[in-house]
């Protein structure tokens, strides 16, 4: 339905936003906090909440671009809920993997994990 794609989408959204945030933080060496699994809240997964949260992520991508470090650090890691402990480049590699299962859940018609 369009209002499943737009909370796959919401989460998408959130999801990149979190993730360039850890791994430059991982890079850099810094304490990353949490790594949880962000819901959309209800009513948010709007076109105007949407719009937002694109500008968000786009600018935590922006800032990961600008700011990854030259010689990033491997040896700092996090747990993802999923793959485990993951340095900053493992953090990058699984977002395909994310968008890949949101959108099969999306065409097969089953539920996304919302």
């Amino acid at each position: 339905t369009g209002l499943e794609f737009r909370r796959v989408l919401f989460r998408s959204l959130v999801s990149e936003r979190g993730l360039a945030t850890i791994t430059l933080r991982l890079a850099r060496g810094e304490p990353v906090g949490g790594t949880g699994q962000p819901r959309p809240a209800p009513g948010t997964a709007t076109r105007e909440g949407i719009r937002a949260l694109a500008e968000k992520a786009a600018g935590a991508v922006q800032r990961l671009q600008r700011d990854f470090p030259s010689a990033p650090r491997l040896d700092t890691r996090a747990r993802h809920p999923f793959y485990g402990d993951l340095n900053c480049f493992g953090w990058m590699l699984i977002l395909p993997y994310h968008y890949r299962a949101h959108l099969e859940a999306l065409s097969e018609g089953r539920a996304s994990s919302l």
